[in-house]
């Protein structure tokens, strides 16, 4: 996985305050099951944690919810579809997949923009960034994903917060 300079930072100091092997680790260095993540890290950092000084993310916000985001993110930021499937573990089918090939110019400009994200949400006084237009959508799909023929495709997403 190709990471951004920041986010290699943040690993290499959560990796360096651990005692075991793992980089996330539960109570007594146990690994993480997926309901202790989500009612002991998930849950208090979407709606916030006075005690460990967090502030809210978005009430509400599903941990899937940032594989929609980031696929939105690398649409925005013009990275080429085979490297758009790649990073969120798909397949391309026909032709293109036989010859569609990631390079490292692909993986370096997808790393800046991600890179420049990262910067310009630390420079927004709220921690918040419409990454360069005023009509950005944060992605919150799963709450209101179409459940029936009823609902159409286009309801998945609510409006910027």
């Amino acid at each position: 996985m190709h990471l951004p300079p920041f986010l290699v930072g943040m690993l290499r100091r959560q990796w360096e305050r651990q005692v075991g092997e793992h980089v996330f680790t539960g109570p007594g260095d146990g690994l993480l099951r997926r309901a202790n993540f989500r009612r002991r890290v998930w849950l208090p950092a979407v709606a916030g944690d006075l005690a460990r000084e967090w502030g809210p993310i978005l009430t509400g916000l599903h941990f899937h919810d940032l594989r929609h985001t980031q696929k939105t993110w690398l649409i925005e930021d013009g990275v080429p579809e085979v490297l758009q499937y790649k990073r969120l573990g798909h397949r391309m089918a026909g032709v293109s997949a036989r010859y569609s090939h990631v390079t490292q110019v692909m993986v370096d400009a997808m790393l800046r923009g991600m890179q420049a994200r990262w910067e310009q949400a630390l420079d927004h006084p709220l921690g918040l960034t419409t990454y360069g237009a005023d009509d950005h959508s944060m992605i919150v799909c799963s709450q209101s994903a179409p459940k029936c023929a009823d609902r159409p495709v286009g309801d998945d997403h609510l409006p910027a917060v």
